[in-house]
Order: structure tokens, then sequence, then C-alpha cells
């Protein structure tokens, strides 16, 4: 592309985190972190919780419309931190494995968990099914249906 070339964008598609309120985590591992950014714009006062193998991303940014930002680096888990029962909302995006273990670790309480499933997705509107998902209901189609979705209705690793 050179400047000035024209391009055409489309979406966004399917749906986002839900406008929620009470006592709200917002949880991201690695890139996963990015999208909360936006989320974090728009639920004020939510405490973050961002786990990184390396390099921290977005700390300064996400301080400036958040309570509290925790930071789990290296070896130690983003979910080695995070006390799910001190919340009413988890929104979460990040490493599947560790959206499932925050859905695990909110069951039985009275938190709620939404997660942003990270799927290979094709044309994004939900016609050619690559982005399929697994639920209690029956595949999803992430573009279409999600990305995001109730934690506890996802079967993870299914």
């Amino acid at each position: 592309m050179k400047q000035d070339d024209e391009i055409k964008l489309e979406g966004p598609y399917g749906n986002g985190f839900p406008n929620v309120e009470g006592k709200i985590a917002l949880v991201g591992g690695g890139m996963g972190v990015a999208p909360l950014y936006y989320t974090a714009k728009n639920i004020k006062n939510a405490d973050v919780y961002m786990g990184f193998r390396e390099e921290v991303i977005l700390e300064e940014e996400f301080k400036k419309y958040s309570n509290e930002v925790h930071i789990a680096l290296g070896n130690k888990l983003v979910t080695d931190i995070l006390d799910v029962e001190k919340y009413d909302y988890i929104l979460t995006c990040g490493p599947e494995k560790m959206m499932e273990k925050i859905v695990k670790m909110a069951k039985g309480t009275n938190t709620k968990v939404y997660v942003s499933i990270e799927n290979k997705m094709a044309c994004g509107v939900g016609a050619c099914l690559v982005c399929t998902c697994k639920t209690i209901d029956g595949n999803k189609k992430t573009c279409k249906d999600g990305p995001v979705f109730l934690g506890e209705e996802v079967l993870f690793n299914e």
C-alpha cells in the first residue's frame, strides 16, 4: 500500500463486554490486555489484573481509568494474584487456559465471569464456521455470537 490508497474496513462484529455495575475486575493475559483497555475506559473504577511473560504493556494507560492495577510477571500467573470472590464481575481476555481457570475459580461463588474468546476468524459474519466454539447450548460462532460469552456457558478444551 502507498499513501492515499483507499482501504475498506468493516466491523466491529459480534458483541463486546456488557456494561455491568458493582465491583469489577478486568483480567488480561499477554496481548489479551489490549481489548480490555477500551473496556476500562468505559467501565470506571474497575481493578485491573494483567499477566505477562516478559514485558509489561499499557500499565500507565490502565492506571488512568482504573482503581488499582495488579501485575503478574514472569513465572507468576495472573490467576495467582486474583481473588475472584472480591468481585461481582470479572471480564477477561487472554490465553484460553487462563480464562478457563478463572471460570473454575469463580464456580460456586456469586462472581459472574465474561470471557472474550480469541479464535481464528475467516469471514467475520458467521458463514464459514472457522471460529466455532463449544458451549452448553451447542456450537456458537465466535465472530457473530461472541466473541464475549458468559464463562460458565463455554466448554473449554472440548
